[in-house]
Parts: C-alpha cells; sequence; structure tokens
C-alpha cells in the first residue's frame, strides 16, 4: 500500500488509476521494485519523478497497456521485454507452451526440431528451450516473424534469458527460402510447428475497440491481432505451407503443429481441415480455464 510521503505526493492519480498499478508505475520509474514502494512509503519523490509518473499514470488511465510503459511482462516465471511492436504477453499463451513441454517429454523425444511462426516476443520458443533443458532435452529451435522489429525484440529477450539455441529469420510464415531449404535438409524426424498467428476477426474489430475490456488493443500492433476470414486467415495459409512442406519432406519425418486459437474458430477450423485434406487427420483441442477451446495440435504423418 501506498501511504504517507508518497501517497500525499501522487494522491490525484487515485482517481485515475489502480492502486497497483500506481505502485508499478512509481518503481519503473525510480528503477526499483514494489518492494521498495511499500517498504518504503516515507520516500521523498522529486518534481522531475512526480512529472513523470502523473504522465504515465495519465497513459495508463486512457487504457494504454502497463506492459509498454514499465517495458516488460511476466511469462512462464520469467521476464520479457515488450515493446509497441509486440503482443503483450497473454496466460493464454502457457497452455500452448504447457502442451508442447507435454508433447515432448511425454515422447522423451530429443530428435525434435522446433518452429515458432510469428514469434513476436519470443516468448514461446525461449520458454520452450529453457523448459526443456530442465527436461535434459537439448533441443534445435527456429523462429520467425514477419515484423523486423517484433523480431529485434524476440533476440533481446533470448539473449537476456541467456538462450542462445534459437535461429531468427525473418519471414512471411514459412516463405523464407533459406528457412525452408534448411526444414527440407533436417536431419530430425519429428518437427514441431508451434504459432500463436493473428486470429482476431477483424470485421469485429471497431465493436472490440469501443469495449472496455478491450480498448487496450488499439495500442497493440494490428499486424500480429487482427486476420480476415472469421480470423482465420493466417492460420488457413499455414495450414497450407504445412501440408506443402510435408508433400516434399522424407516420408519418414512428422510434422505436429500446436496453434493458439479463438475459442469460437475451433468448429470453423475442423471443417475447414475436413475439406482440405483427404488423410486421416487426428484434431486434438485444448481447453482454457473457462472450458474453451484454446489450443489446436494436429499431425501430419
Amino acid at each position: 500500500m501506498i501511504k504517507n510521503s508518497i501517497k500525499s505526493q501522487i494522491s490525484t492519480l487515485f482517481q485515475k488509476c489502480d492502486i497497483l498499478d500506481i505502485e508499478l508505475i512509481i518503481a519503473h520509474v525510480l528503477k526499483k521494485d514494489r518492494v521498495f514502494i511499500v517498504t518504503y512509503p516515507e520516500y521523498k519523490l522529486t518534481q522531475k519523478e512526480q512529472t513523470k509518473i502523473t504522465a504515465l499514470c495519465d497513459k495508463r488511465a486512457n487504457d494504454y497497456p502497463l506492459a509498454y510503459i514499465i517495458g516488460n511482462k511476466e511469462f512462464y516465471n520469467r521476464t520479457f521485454i515488450v515493446s509497441e511492436n509486440t503482443l503483450v504477453p497473454r496466460p493464454e499463451t502457457e497452455l500452448l507452451v504447457s502442451n508442447v513441454i507435454s508433447f515432448v517429454t511425454q515422447n522423451n523425444n530429443s530428435d525434435t526440431l522446433i518452429i515458432d511462426i510469428g514469434t513476436g516476443t519470443g516468448i514461446i520458443p525461449i520458454t520452450l528451450s529453457k523448459e526443456l533443458i530442465q527436461h535434459n532435452i537439448s533441443s534445435t529451435i527456429l523462429a520467425t516473424d514477419i515484423s523486423l522489429d517484433a523480431l529485434n525484440i524476440a533476440k533481446l529477450n533470448a539473449k537476456s534469458n541467456n538462450v542462445t539455441n534459437i535461429k531468427f529469420y525473418i519471414s512471411d510464415l514459412l516463405q523464407n527460402i533459406e528457412l525452408y531449404e534448411m526444414i527440407l535438409a533436417t536431419s530430425h524426424n519429428n518437427i514441431i510447428i508451434t504459432a500463436n498467428l493473428p486470429y482476431v476477426d477483424n470485421s469485429i474489430k471497431n465493436t472490440l475497440l469501443n469495449q472496455p475490456e478491450s480498448k487496450a488493443l488499439k495500442y497493440e500492433p494490428s499486424i500480429a491481432l487482427w486476420s480476415k476470414d472469421s480470423g482465420l486467415h493466417h492460420y488457413k495459409k499455414l495450414i497450407n505451407h504445412t501440408i506443402q512442406l510435408h508433400n516434399q519432406l522424407s516420408t519418414t519425418k512428422n510434422i505436429i503443429s500446436f496453434y493458439e486459437i479463438d475459442p469460437d474458430q475451433s468448429s470453423l477450423l475442423t471443417k475447414y481441415f475436413d475439406t482440405k485434406i483427404s488423410k486421416d487427420i487426428k484434431l486434438i483441442y485444448t481447453k482454457d480455464l473457462s472450458k474453451k477451446d484454446r489450443t489446436l495440435q494436429w499431425t501430419l504423418k
């Protein structure tokens, strides 16, 4: 709780922002952790500090994401750098990561190439690298993004988390030729593709941005959020790329894909697979804490 000196200096902000947000913003400005703010309430803010805190709280009061203000976000118990060029990591994505970890560890499989498509901040490949090492499983990981700015953030996150086994590519899905040829030449028999692509239906964009709980989306990169065709344009494109890739690979190689989706898209995706692929494909949907379909796993053998 902010009290005494600090509270009195920024008292007007409590009408604009949540107390926790204010504490985190103060900690960010002072380059301290939140514990410092709580432990030393008598700390005297300078006028420069007060001005900066007020300006940042004003931004926050206008739905600007807190993660962009403080420059980082927690994911899977690790801290990741974020910027306006990347999506703010969501808890829902942890389910996708957990599914991949379970799949690899249950199969005790080091013979796996992992490719993360649309990597953004790099949270998926970096977390997989760190977690699999804890299970004594070494991994070969490739990560792609169409945005060079996002890819630079991902590289910074890999460095700050001491991850050195990820190779990054600027690419629209799998279309980078160097990336594609590397996949075709891989000695790994199992290829895992992870993707948290844009999947928010752009036909409801205006409606969402006018809802209080979704207003912050206007500050996040559109290229990482919105997709046409009921939000499935990017995933359908990746599905086609994956099928084409599998057709060119050795018959001994498997591709296992893990996607984060909107719960309303599971039935649409099932219908798309029924019309797109003649062979028997098993689709596995995993539900989130709200008991709604949140991830899709599918395999080409």
